[in-house]
């Protein structure tokens, strides 16, 4: 019998074999690790589930009587026809979608917020009161209205400055400093730029914020930033909080007529009190950054080249058979021209306006910025300062969070299930979206003008700061934004993200000076408005 001869295995066999061994059986094990983690995670959710059975009808009711209480109190249910239940929200998924968002808004008060709060209500009651001198309270920056008021906030230097028998005393420049043990103000004459204690220019006059408050637009309280006020009072900055008409009791379009205003005013008379007309810089947060941006878009359009101006804001068909009824001559009034919900004026219906004479948004908007073209066209002296050829330039933006794209917000608000109760779709809706946003506005302008921003009036230095983690305004908000304004060609525009963060609220944020994130935020209005040879 012949045996086969023997055959020798190549060398590393024995090992490959055994490792293919070990590597099936680790596959195995991992796949009986992912049965086993499944059927665990089913189970917890079983449990909890039917534990939580007896509280997710009440929880259900809870979210749907916040839901209904939200449109109550909005007035959404209430129509032509009178009472509407069928307005009411029944899909479960939109419900829990407005509760989800209530929760989240809620859950920064904690994370956020709280600890700043916390540290301030210690810090203020160990500090020293705020003398009233450093506030001037209720001053009337127009006379259309009377809530056409404002505050302004001496810098603690200007404030400080012992009274001189030979002449006012001079304002000192933005600085960190202490705060002063006595506050006398005294108001400078009223002369010219150039005549003053012969010190520069930058020795003798202090940056000038004036803060748009807006929130949703209509709802806000002047007096929730007054610590903010103080906090940049006290770094040398001259603050201005004014007041201005708010839906329900305007339109948005008043509200930027007002702000503007309230900058001529600032314009003309601020150098009395120690602060530079020619550094004024608009701040605002949220729906106020969207008002700050909207202004300095209708000044940039009414300072514009172009034969018609207002044409930019309205489609062609509704511009052009406005135009043919308009005659820019110096016969024509200079009041505001639009009206708000409550006006009880009888002029006749506009085309695109609404039925009853009311005018519509867009109408609004265009008589606002034919207003304000004609006024610097055919009335140079009312956008002056007296006896000086400075004519008023925004020098620049601080933007907070701020909405730009009324559209892009619309629909992220969709998205939450928001939409119906947010303030976009109520005071401006989705129909003229593109009419009240700022940044089609800019770049239909810059396209019909064939020029770039850095060539208009609009401001050279924009600030632009926002939360990494914000749930109300996508950060997406002001990147697309600063994208544009650099495409646009603005001299200075600068995206601050601040991450780990929600919310960017001034009113919170800039409370108290201790706080490592008003620090950060105090460096970069500083370096915004300060040149790197003062700063």
């Amino acid at each position: 019998m012949e045996h086969e001869p023997y055959s020798r295995q190549p060398h590393g066999y024995w090992l490959s074999r055994l490792t293919e061994r070990f590597f099936n059986l680790a596959v195995a094990a991992q796949v009986v690790y992912n049965a086993g983690r499944t059927a665990l995670q089913w189970f917890l959710y079983l449990t909890v589930g039917t534990l939580l059975l007896p509280f997710s009808f009440p929880i259900l009711c809870s979210a749907y009587l916040f839901a209904w209480y939200m449109y109550f109190k909005l007035g959404l249910l209430h129509g032509p026809d009178g009472f509407r239940p069928l307005a009411l929200p029944w899909n479960p998924v939109r419900v829990l979608k407005m509760s989800y968002a209530a929760l989240d808004n809620l859950s920064d008060l904690f994370s956020g917020p709280f600890p700043i709060v916390l540290r301030w209500i210690v810090e203020k009651a160990f500090a020293r009161r705020t003398p009233a001198e450093a506030v001037i309270r209720d001053v009337r920056y127009g006379a259309a209205h009377p809530r056409m008021v404002l505050d302004m906030y001496i810098p603690e230097l200007i404030a400080g400055s012992p009274a001189s028998s030979t002449g006012p005393s001079p304002a000192p420049s933005v600085a960190f400093s202490r705060p002063a043990s006595r506050t006398s103000l005294h108001l400078l004459p009223d002369r010219g730029l150039g005549e003053s204690m012969g010190l520069p220019h930058s020795t003798r006059l202090s940056p000038v914020i004036c803060f748009v408050y807006g929130k949703t637009w209509s709802s806000a309280q002047r007096k929730v930033y007054v610590p903010m006020a103080h906090t940049l009072r006290k770094q040398g900055y001259m603050v201005a909080l004014p007041e201005a008409r708010r839906p329900p009791n305007g339109t948005i379009a008043d509200t930027v007529n007002d702000t503007l205003q309230c900058l001529l005013w600032l314009n003309r008379n601020v150098a009395k009190y120690g602060g530079d007309p020619t550094s004024l810089y608009l701040m605002g947060h949220g729906a106020g950054a969207h008002l700050c941006t909207l202004a300095a878009t209708v000044w940039t359009l009414a300072l514009s080249k172009l034969p018609a101006p207002w044409e930019v804001a309205c489609p062609p068909t509704t511009a052009s058979s406005l135009a043919t009824t308009t005659n820019p001559s110096a016969n024509q009034p200079r009041h505001r021209v639009g009206r708000h919900p409550g006006s009880t004026s009888s002029a006749q219906a506009r085309p695109g306006s609404p039925e009853g004479g009311r005018p519509s948004l867009q109408d609004d908007l265009y008589q606002l910025i034919r207003h304000y073209t004609l006024l610097v066209r055919d009335s140079r002296e009312a956008v002056v300062i007296p006896r000086t050829d400075t004519p008023l330039t925004i020098a620049g933006l601080i933007l907070l969070a701020g909405v730009y794209d009324i559209d892009a917000q619309h629909r992220y608000e969709q998205h939450r299930g928001i939409d119906e109760i947010s303030a976009t779709t109520r005071l401006i809706g989705s129909g003229s979206s593109a009419l009240y946003s700022p940044p089609v506005l800019l770049e239909t302008h810059c396209h019909a003008a064939q020029v770039t921003l850095s060539q208009s009036a609009f401001p050279k230095k924009v600030l632009l700061i926002h939360g990494e983690r914000d749930t109300v305004v996508p950060l997406k908000s002001s990147e697309q934004f600063f994208d544009l304004l650099c495409q646009l060609d603005v001299d200075d525009v600068n995206l601050k993200v601040y991450s780990r963060t929600k919310s960017m609220n001034p009113a919170i944020t800039l409370l108290t000076e201790s706080a490592s994130l008003c620090q950060s935020v105090l460096e970069d209005i500083q370096s915004t408005i300060c040149d790197q040879g003062e700063a």
